[in-house]
């Protein structure tokens, strides 16, 4: 996907934005700020300060980032995924929730074609490789119905394990020209292995280095706050599942963007000029200055 940057340019595509309250110590007072665009390959980027001047006496400004992806995705066919779905049937899925996670295994099985490779991996006290990669053949789609089918929650929410054995599966199945998906359904209710938060995003982040983590969250007591931090980091997104009515819809979407990218492994780096720094930045995460952006599609 690299390689075709340079050479898919065409009309504005999709739009991310992120704005920075910096907290401004007493400095002198800087030239007006003007709104500046810059491009980088398939990506335009605009920034604009909220206000004319840096006051002097300290304070708070808001600098506002547009980054827009160019490309036309109705004039592109469609890129194989190498997807890896990880599955939570833990005690906590018990319900409503294994439904849910059944229900979105299915609609991914479903939404992929026979170009396309698919692991799952299923984890509860232990993980487990469910099914290893390979590409959905219609023979293959119909075996991965059938252990989906067969899940029952039990045990504790071992996530870490299950991050382990998803990383080898997402290897197995990369090759030039594919896109690397992950998908995690859970509760995210870690409590075996590494459970705590910075250990699980350190995990991930190690894990699905160059691939893209997207989370379907399962019942209505998920942690939200983890859930979303995974996709924020590794570039994807996240979703709360309240009916398997928008399943299917909402994998269509990761595939169509996961087959049209322009852009991956996005980041910013936010560098503030002597007397001042950056105090937050809203919607994303910040870490020394940089924030990952999801994958930019066109179209």
């Amino acid at each position: 996907m690299r390689k075709t940057f340079a050479i898919v340019a065409a009309a504005l595509a999709s739009l991310a934005a992120a704005a920075i309250a910096a907290l401004l110590r007493p400095v002198l007072k800087p030239q007006d700020p003007q709104p500046q665009t810059q491009r980088a390959g398939a990506l335009r980027m605009t920034t604009q300060l909220d206000h004319r001047y840096l006051a002097e006496a300290g304070g708070a400004a808001y600098l506002q980032i547009d980054l827009a992806a160019d490309g036309d995705a109705s004039q592109r066919r469609r890129v194989p995924v190498n997807a890896v779905l990880i599955l939570d049937r833990s005690g906590s899925m018990t319900g409503p929730k294994m439904d849910r996670a059944r229900d979105a295994a299915r609609a991914l099985v479903n939404a992929l074609t026979g170009d396309d490779r698919l692991a799952i991996v299923e984890f509860s006290s232990d993980a487990s490789v469910l099914y290893p990669s390979s590409p959905l053949t219609e023979a293959a789609r119909s075996r991965a119905l059938r252990v989906i089918d067969l899940l029952e929650p039990m045990g504790g929410t071992n996530m870490s394990a299950a991050f382990d054995l998803a990383s080898p599966e997402l290897a197995r199945g990369h090759a030039g020209g594919r896109v690397d998906k992950v998908f995690l359904a859970s509760d995210g209710q870690a409590n075996e292995g590494i459970s705590d938060r910075a250990g699980l995003l350190r995990l991930a982040q190690r894990d699905f280095a160059g691939a893209t983590l997207s989370t379907f969250g399962m019942g209505e007591d998920y942690d939200e706050d983890l859930m979303t931090a995974f996709a924020s980091q590794n570039g994807g997104r996240a979703r709360y599942i309240a009916s398997p009515d928008v399943l299917p819809g909402a994998f269509r979407d990761e595939l169509s963007r996961a087959a049209t990218e322009v852009a991956r492994n996005v980041r910013v780096r936010i560098k503030p000029i002597g007397g001042t720094n950056v105090d937050r930045v809203l919607g994303y995460d910040s870490d020394g200055g940089w924030v990952r952006l999801p994958d930019f599609a066109a179209g």
